[in-house]
């Protein structure tokens, strides 16, 4: 979450997972788009729902550290050719 625009109109930037939501404020978030969506109709409480969103966020991560680490020992194996 970015900020959270308060229906008095403060605004309040990067709030600590302890800020209050009230009624009528409007949140600032990112994300991708289907898990705002999914966000958005979740019911309050929704353990499972969040779950689901953490181990997919996880599991994102490390397909994304597993490519980075690919690269980084192709570059590493590739540096020495060629060269004298």
């Amino acid at each position: 979450m970015l900020g959270i625009e308060r229906s008095d109109g403060s605004y309040l930037g990067a709030p600590r997972p302890d800020a209050e939501i009230r009624p009528g404020d409007a949140l600032i978030v990112y994300g991708r788009e289907h898990r705002l969506e999914e966000l958005s109709g979740r019911e309050a409480g929704d353990n499972q729902a969040r779950e689901d969103a953490v181990e997919d966020h996880e599991e994102r991560l490390d397909e994304r550290n597993e490519r980075a680490e690919g690269a980084r020992l192709n570059r590493e194996g590739t540096e020495g050719i060629g060269s004298k």
